[in-house]
């Protein structure tokens, strides 16, 4: 399980001697050498959970494949997360599964703090 504690939270692999490691939140190096080192991010848009493709490596956020600004990665759309969603990797068939806090009457339920993905 990976807690993505701060945002932009980066899914991909770390880069040698690379000052942006720091942001790389789910670290799939140990899994494969097929992820991108910048595969995608973690993002918060207007207060929600979001994910953003950075990469030419298709992703898939429950079977829809994300858009990707290959021109511009940093610009292109961040997609709503939600809990139970699934990010399918294809190139590496890595499949991450969204876990977010769960709100009741009483306020937070005893959850990850944070968006976290499995």
């Amino acid at each position: 399980m990976f807690c993505v504690a701060w945002q932009p939270g980066v899914i991909g692999r770390p880069k040698p001697d690379s000052p942006l490691n720091h942001l790389l939140a789910v670290n799939l190096e140990p899994y494969s050498l097929a992820v991108s080192r910048r595969q995608a991010e973690i993002v918060v848009v207007q207060g929600a959970p979001a994910v953003r493709c950075l990469s030419v490596n298709p992703m898939r956020l429950n079977g829809a494949l994300l858009p990707f600004d290959e021109d511009a990665p940093e610009r292109s759309p961040a997609v709503p997360l939600h809990a139970d969603d699934q990010l399918s990797l294809e190139v590496s068939s890595i499949v991450l599964h969204c876990l977010l806090p769960t709100v009741t009457a009483n306020g937070p339920a005893v959850a990850p703090a944070s968006p976290e993905v499995a």
